[in-house]
């Protein structure tokens, strides 16, 4: 797993978007697939019902689309806030179904940021290219900014760092550290040759939980044995919960229900999810 300073940020805009993780393809296993299995999601939407005085709304609100084509591969993805679009991305690939290109357009419809990936000749992701969009107004309270991701690897192929020069010449370089089992279980900010740590992860056998550390409050993931999310908790830095996510998922790994809640364990939405398939 990859982490860098952007994604803790991202992920303090769950409290107020209640956003969903991201799709992800996962590799076959060697028991036999279901029907739904089989199936591959041509759209997705998540219709999200708050809770007024512990009484959940009986009409959602949209809070997400997700379009994929014909093999899986995410091509549009759709973030709502309140009902009205917060954030859209358009993904493209190559002829090896690798990302190569994304585009982040914000809540006035502008282009907000445009990123390209490079890969080395082994398959690799090499550099990051993001250059920012024109008009930055800041509608959607992001900053946008160019910048260019190197990414490095050990004789092993195993990824050891991740180099990320902005605009301006700022440089965050990021470190990751693994168990003898070449799982990752340290990840590092280094700043002025000093290294923070920004992730703890501990295994229980096959089952994953995951700390990740930034300057407003502490994340913890939790994963079930196949590596699919399946609890957040926020805690402040006194160790408070601020938040909780459950995630619910089906046979096929995808979600059906997300439910949220806050410091006093009280439901506060419920997201469901619906597909159509190919």
């Amino acid at each position: 797993m990859k982490l860098d300073m952007k994604k803790i940020l991202h992920f303090s805009f769950l409290i107020l978007l209640s956003l969903s993780s991201c799709y992800e393809n996962k590799e076959a296993n060697n028991s036999p697939k279901t029907e739904k299995e089989k199936r591959i999601p041509k759209y997705m939407s998540a219709l999200k019902y708050k809770y007024n005085f512990g009484i959940q709304d009986t009409i959602g609100i949209l809070s997400e689309e997700q379009k994929f084509d014909s093999i899986g591969n995410k091509i549009e993805h759709i973030i709502y806030s309140r009902g009205t679009i917060y954030l859209k991305y358009f993904y493209r690939y190559d002829s090896l179904n690798r990302l190569i290109e994304e585009l982040t357009f914000g809540t006035d419809g502008n282009l907000k940021l445009k990123t390209k990936i490079l890969y080395d000749v082994t398959g690799r992701k090499k550099t990051e290219l993001s250059t920012a969009g024109e008009d930055l107004d800041y509608t959607d309270k992001i900053v946008y900014k160019n910048k260019e991701i190197k990414y490095e690897y050990n004789s092993l192929g195993v990824l050891v760092s991740k180099v990320e020069i902005e605009m301006g010449g700022k440089k965050i370089i990021t470190e990751y550290e693994y168990d003898s089992k070449s799982r990752l279980v340290h990840t590092y900010e280094v700043t002025s040759g000093k290294k923070n740590l920004t992730e703890n992860i501990f295994y229980n056998g096959n089952e994953r939980e995951e700390t990740i550390y930034s300057s407003f409050d502490v994340w913890e993931w939790n994963y079930n044995s196949e590596g699919d999310s399946i609890k957040i908790i926020a805690y402040d830095k006194k160790g408070k919960i601020k938040f909780k996510r459950i995630d619910i998922l089906d046979d096929a790994k995808r979600h059906i229900r997300m439910e949220g809640y806050n410091t006093l364990a009280e439901p506060t939405f419920i997201n469901r999810y619906y597909y159509e398939y190919y």
